[in-house]
């Protein structure tokens, strides 16, 4: 049964109570169950085509995660380069992953069981019965029953791809957007969605914005000299990961104007540590805490509207190897994937921050599968934004 998203226009995640009833003691809402509070299953995309996923009670038994790493499709030696959990047609659980390849571009788990081992189906853009393309995609985003890619343009193609299903795509022509001729070549790396109906990707210092399930685009703000990294949505949130003056920084805006942002804020705490400007290029938000990683760091802060606060001092993970990604469950919980080092044993680590990324510690170290695995990104199983 799949669990509600919207309660009178009114997100999940955005849910405080419905008819004076809790939100954490709402069962059902029109025969639909509560999504829950956290994450039930972390997955791993990795390199060589390879995915992982373990059970949040064995999240930190490296066995495990060895047992339930396999190939997504035999023989393929692209990686998976950036994985999201979704919905499919019938709302039931769905993974789309991107690949660092021109054929295929999308790949997606042919059911509901990511947990079966089976064959994923490629998308090769531009092949038969599928929208036109053929270049690659480096980021894939969910919300409110809508799945997008975005990814390498050209002079002459400019593409983003939607679907409603993640199985079936359609081609989004973006090249008659104001200034997209210009920065093209950036490739958008940035992209969220406030799980509404609301879109949002970034290309060097251009945000670009939909109203309608991104259908439909239109240029929404310049940010001059800056490049945008990454984009997060929670709190009533929009927040920026730019890179500014040669420093790392956030940008926020609340949901009632997303044009009105706030004035850069470094991405350095009291003590003076900052994040690498030219590393810190992924973030993970829920509940209004935001954590920003470079390839060996992290740091905290809290956003409400235009307001952005440091928390805590900026973390040195207790990994070896360069961090790839991180993910949040929204309860406080971040997990880190990386490549691992070569001190112990070779092969992707996870490390994981219970109190809202003020600390960290390694739980998964070495992960091997038919060979060393990176880990490229990871993801919880919980609908975002939360």
């Amino acid at each position: 049964m799949a669990d509600y998203a919207k309660v009178n226009n009114t997100t999940a995640a955005n849910l405080a109570k419905v008819n004076n009833v809790a939100k954490a003691d709402i069962a059902k809402v029109n025969n639909c169950t509560a999504p829950s509070s956290g994450a039930s299953r972390l997955v791993a995309a990795m390199d060589d085509a390879y995915v992982g996923w373990a059970n949040i009670a064995d999240r930190a038994t490296v066995g495990t995660w060895e047992t339930n790493t396999y190939q997504t499709r035999t023989g393929d030696s692209w990686d998976l380069i950036e994985i999201a959990y979704g919905k499919d047609g019938s709302g039931d659980p769905f993974y789309v992953a991107v690949v660092n390849s021109n054929n295929p571009e999308i790949i997606h788990d042919d059911d509901a069981d990511i947990t079966d081992g089976q064959q994923w189906t490629e998308i090769n853009l531009n092949g038969a019965g599928q929208p036109t393309g053929n270049l690659k995609q480096f980021t894939v985003c969910w919300g409110n029953d809508v799945w997008v890619t975005a990814g390498k343009l050209t002079a002459s193609v400019q593409y983003i791809y939607r679907s409603e299903d993640g199985s079936t795509w359609a081609a989004i022509d973006i090249s008659g957007l104001t200034d997209i001729g210009t920065v093209y070549t950036s490739s958008i790396y940035a992209l969220t969605s406030d799980g509404a109906g609301k879109w949002w990707f970034g290309i060097a210092g251009k945000l670009y914005y939909s109203s309608d399930d991104a259908a439909s685009w239109a240029l929404h703000v310049t940010f001059s000299g800056e490049v945008i990294q990454d984009l997060v949505y929670t709190n009533n949130t929009l927040v920026a990961l730019c890179k500014a003056g040669g420093a790392a920084n956030l940008r926020a805006a609340a949901s009632s104007d997303t044009t009105d942002f706030s004035s850069l804020v470094a991405l350095e705490d009291a003590g003076g540590d900052s994040l690498s400007a030219n590393n810190a290029k992924r973030m993970a938000a829920g509940a209004g805490r935001v954590v920003v990683i470079d390839t060996v760091r992290s740091l905290a802060a809290d956003v409400s509207g235009k307001t952005i606060t440091i928390q805590g001092t900026r973390q040195d993970l207790p990994d070896e190897g360069n961090l790839n990604c991180i993910c949040t469950d929204g309860s406080g919980s971040f997990w880190t994937g990386s490549d691992g080092g070569s001190t112990d044993d070779d092969g992707g680590d996870i490390c994981e921050s219970t109190d809202g990324g003020l600390s960290w510690s390694k739980i998964v170290e070495g992960i091997q599968q038919s060979g060393d695995r990176k880990i490229e990104d990871i993801v919880a199983d919980v609908v975002l934004p939360v």
